[in-house]
């Protein structure tokens, strides 16, 4: 991940854009930062925890799921079902490619639904 400063700024690179304006407000300092004070931060913001905040807003605004995450919606789903047909189905016996199928048939909205409902 890459973030800009306006001065630095090249659109073909790719990455964020920070305004100076934004870097000093989140910097706390009450005043504009100097080059210097620009170049450390830059230094800094790959091995900080920023990528990873902004990963996870970006996966949380676009409804992105990550293999442990899709596990845990299956094992919900499994629940679901458990919950609404226990006893017409042995649902530990489902695959999950059959617990989704299910959910899609049976759920109000289907699948979709289900993980707007369930996923955290």
């Amino acid at each position: 991940m890459t973030i800009h400063h306006e001065e630095d700024a090249n659109p073909a690179a790719g990455g964020i854009l920070l305004t100076l304006g934004q870097l000093s407000a989140w910097a706390g300092l009450g005043r504009d930062l100097t080059g210097d004070e620009l170049d450390q931060i830059a230094d800094c913001i790959p091995n900080s925890s920023i990528p990873d905040a902004v990963n996870t807003i970006a996966r949380d605004a676009l409804r992105l799921r990550g293999p442990e995450d899709e596990a845990d919606l299956i094992r919900e789903a499994r629940g679901w079902i458990w919950e609404c047909f226990s006893d017409t189905a042995d649902v530990a016996d489902l695959s999950d490619p059959e617990v989704r199928q299910g959910v899609e048939r049976h759920y109000d909205g289907g699948w979709t639904q289900f993980e707007q409902d369930f996923a955290g």
